[in-house]
């Protein structure tokens, strides 16, 4: 009876940072934070405190995490404690990386679980070591039956890439299928 919006916030005097990637790009990196919106008619929208996140000395707001969370879905046939589903990119962890790699090799997509939409738990590994860096979806194909992701790539430039498995926690190298 609901609709739910997950969005990204930039927080501001948070840590800004540069990385620089192999041909030369620099990619801003800066706080963010998801909060949560709802509404029942999809054109009103209200931001409900939830109590989740500490900002500015209060509890007071609609954040949920102090993470990117890209394009969180209703998995109906996932586990309850894993009803819903998303991801973050992130930076791998050093013993993940292999000695003197560029930043494409540094990064990976990681999985987000949470059983109602507002409590996130990061999976352990990534999904894939991709720098998928922004807008990352996925979502349940009922039809294959399978976890579908479609990733932001860098194949001549910007480019949109698929993959699907049936376990959320892993996934094949996404191939290109837009560029």
């Amino acid at each position: 009876g609901k609709f739910r919006c997950w969005y990204p916030a930039t927080m501001p005097k948070q840590h800004v940072g540069l990385v620089f990637l192999e041909e030369g790009r620099g990619m801003e990196t800066n706080g963010t934070s998801t909060c949560y919106a709802e509404s029942t008619d999809g054109i009103h929208w209200t931001k409900p405190s939830l109590g989740l996140l500490p900002y500015k000395g209060s509890l007071s707001n609609n954040m949920i995490s102090a993470m990117w969370i890209d394009s969180p879905f209703l998995d109906e046939h996932g586990k309850p404690e894993e009803r819903y589903k998303a991801s973050t990119f992130e930076e791998l962890p050093a013993e993940d990386v292999p000695k003197g790699a560029g930043p494409f090799l540094k990064y990976g997509l990681y999985g987000l679980v949470s059983p109602d939409g507002y409590k996130w738990t990061k999976l352990p590994k990534p999904i894939i070591k991709h720098f998928a860096d922004t807008w990352n979806i996925a979502g349940w194909d009922p039809v294959l039956k399978k976890y579908v992701f479609y990733v932001r790539g860098h194949t001549a430039g910007r480019s949109i890439r698929r993959a699907e498995t049936d376990d959320f926690s892993k996934c094949p190298m996404p191939t290109t299928v837009l560029c």
